[in-house]
């Protein structure tokens, strides 16, 4: 015995499925572009340490070191990758202040009217 009751013409069809749009970043067989170009980047990296392994002398202001030209090579964009990420951290909270203050101001002048 079926206790459902039968679907009346005025009851809403089903739910489609969700259809990909042409603008979809997420269609077709899930290739990963990024993780192609993370490899890309590895293999270059591996193949950079194998070749300079030569060691170099990096005077710094307190002290002169001996280290391979890659480990020099590595640090130094490590460090313009940190340098970069504060920068734009403090321009992002500069831009998230003045929007503050633009909406605050345009709530005072909303409220006073």
């Amino acid at each position: 015995m079926n206790t459902e009751p039968e679907p009346t013409p005025t009851d809403e069809p089903p739910p489609k499925e969700p259809t990909q749009d042409a603008h979809s970043p997420y269609r077709g067989t899930g290739f990963s572009w990024t993780l192609l170009l993370v490899l890309l980047v590895v293999v270059v990296v591996a193949i950079l340490a194998a070749i300079n392994t030569a060691p170099v002398l990096v005077n710094l202001v307190f002290a002169t070191i001996k280290a391979p030209l890659i480990s020099v090579v590595l640090v130094v964009a490590a460090l313009a990758v940190i340098v970069d990420e504060l920068v734009g951290l403090a321009v992002r909270r500069s831009r998230r202040r003045r929007l503050h203050e633009k909406r605050q101001l345009a709530q005072l002048k909303k409220d006073t009217k």
